[in-house]
């Protein structure tokens, strides 16, 4: 069910799937999202008209959508808090993850944006970062691909690791 309407989805029509917490998402071959699962925050109510979405991410009570045109699209909450969305112009987003309480964005130019709750440090994006090729989150973590690095991480005791 999206926003009180019935869907069905076929396997063949959906070319990415996200799960949060207790709800899923499918993106559509033609750019529209469906959302399934308990709707206490409004994660499984996608924004009417909501369509050229490239890319979703669930976690928690929250969803995102990555547009054709490099802007995120936000719906549901972070745990008890609603009314958390992504920051004022917020543009040239390449790639989106999400963790329990927060949401990752990553930009063209290879810099990292985060927004939300932020009780492990998770949002804090290191002095510095650049060159970033790829994003996760999970739980209350974030973690970044470098182009001149292997992996590193983001945890809670505030330090990168290799």
């Amino acid at each position: 069910k999206t926003g009180g309407k019935q869907h069905r989805v076929s396997v063949g029509d959906v070319v990415a799937i996200a799960g949060g917490m207790y709800h899923n998402l499918a993106l559509r071959h033609d750019g529209t999202v469906v959302a399934w699962g308990h709707n206490n925050m409004g994660q499984t109510d996608v924004p009417e008209g909501l369509d050229h979405v490239v890319a979703i991410a669930a976690a928690g009570f929250h969803s995102l959508a990555l547009k054709d045109d490099g802007t995120v699209v936000f719906w549901g909450g972070y745990g008890l808090i609603r009314g958390i969305r992504p920051p004022e112009g917020l543009t040239g987003v390449v790639a989106v993850a999400t963790g329990d309480y927060h949401s990752v964005a990553l930009k063209r130019d290879g810099s990292v944006v985060t927004w939300g709750l932020n009780p492990a440090h998770q949002c804090e994006v290191p002095v510095g970062l650049k060159n970033v090729l790829a994003i996760a989150a999970r739980g209350n973590h974030t973690m970044v691909l470098l182009e001149e690095t292997p992996v590193r991480a983001r945890i809670s005791s505030r330090r990168m690791i290799d």
